[in-house]
């Protein structure tokens, strides 16, 4: 007997409204999960934002297969990649206009970062960057007292579009341009202000407390605070991690060595202490007192690099010329900065492409045959389970 169109209609409205429950249906649109309508004689196309599921999209659902027009979206990396695709996927299996991947799943971000087209890519996008600085470098090196950092930023952004504009790149040129503008405004601005004010000079000093009002409305004035280690220094121009870096790196490696050995042995120390009914052992007690002559001695370490080190960054910028002072804010920290910033763009851009193939394999990786064959698989073991427990089913 044929079902009328009102009993169809009426059917599928009490469906929705169990599913609804309690909840308005003026609020039901924006939270239904799960649920979709396929508009049978438009062969299931997408036509506008209610219809979820193309004919390609049923057909990868139940024969399995990656769609390549799905893998042709991936226009930034096509373009850019092109033998990438190949090295990736196997197109025309399983059939015509599907494709299969040529790795195993885990290995896909290998795949893509050890393809020849990616390194090309990374080492243009490097040569790129390259480029840019040897343009700008006479620009950047001949900033002096009176300098005009608002034209050198301008300068600067127009050059760095150009460069990254040559070629076609997994990071877009304006990306690029974008985090040389975050930067400037971050900090290369506020260190062309001070060149512009006092040249190529940097000042080393230990930031004071602020002075406190007491309640009486007397100002109290601070305690002026002494340096003990490097990390009460400050400099504006050139921080201090760089001038360590450049200059007492060995000394500074040790120190972090000393502090590692500190707290592995401070572990060790707490660890022996909570299991104290331990302690009344020789060869425990032995391994106690050892401990604690390793604190002694990491933290005696600790204190004569902390003070060689401070005394040695302040011999340097007491030392420092203004060629070197350049010298290191130039390449150190502006270019320094600015190149890791642009190597983690070309790492997100393989992050980006690895998540994308992942996600449209893992799409398609079950094929509703398969994942019905689990539910009954899943069925029967949790009937089994509930009849040994007496449960009826």
């Amino acid at each position: 007997m044929a079902i009328k169109k009102s009993e169809l209609y009426s059917t599928l409205w009490k469906s929705c409204d169990e599913l609804r429950g309690g909840m308005d249906a003026s609020q039901y649109k924006d939270n239904r999960k799960g649920i979709f309508m396929i508009d049978a004689k438009s062969r299931y196309m997408k036509d506008g934002a209610k219809n979820r599921l193309r004919e390609q999209d049923i057909e990868a659902h139940l024969q399995g297969g990656l769609q390549i027009h799905d893998i042709e979206q991936m226009k930034q990396y096509r373009d850019s990649c092109p033998a990438l695709r190949s090295e990736v996927f196997k197109e025309g299996i399983p059939r015509t206009g599907y494709a299969t991947l040529k790795v195993d799943k885990s290995e896909i971000r290998n795949t893509i970062q050890k393809s020849k087209d990616y390194q090309k890519q990374s080492a243009l996008f490097h040569s790129h960057f390259e480029d840019w600085k040897a343009e700008v470098n006479s620009m950047l090196e001949f900033l002096c007292e009176g300098a005009n950092p608002k034209s050198l930023v301008k300068e600067l952004g127009d050059s760095i579009l150009r460069h990254f504009n040559k070629d076609i790149l997994p990071v877009d040129a304006y990306d690029v341009y974008d985090a040389l503008m975050n930067y400037w405004n971050e900090t290369m601005q506020d260190d062309c202000y001070l060149i512009s004010e006092d040249g190529w000079k940097a000042t080393l000093y230990v930031p004071q407390p602020a002075d406190k009002k007491t309640k009486n409305g007397e100002i109290k004035k601070a305690k002026r605070k002494e340096a003990k280690t490097i990390a009460d220094f400050a400099c504006d121009l050139l921080p201090v991690e760089f001038v360590v870096k450049r200059y007492c790196n060995d000394l500074y490696e040790t120190l972090l060595a000393a502090e590692e050995r500190l707290s592995e042995y401070e572990s060790q120390n707490a660890e022996m202490e909570y299991k104290d009914e331990y302690l009344d052992e020789p060869d425990v007690i032995a391994r106690y007192i050892d401990i604690r002559q390793e604190i002694s001695a990491s933290k005696s370490v600790i204190k004569v690099c902390h003070t060689e080190l401070k005394d040695a960054v302040q011999e340097c910028y007491d030392t420092l010329t203004s060629s070197e002072v350049k010298e290191i804010v130039i390449n150190d920290k502006w270019y320094g900065t600015l190149s890791k910033r642009l190597d983690d763009q070309m790492q997100q851009v393989g992050q980006q492409l690895t998540s994308s193939v992942i996600a449209l394999v893992e799409r398609y990786e079950n094929t509703l045959t398969e994942l019905n064959d689990e539910v009954v698989r899943l069925k029967k073991k949790v009937e089994q389970h509930l009849l040994s427990m007496s449960f009826v089913i």
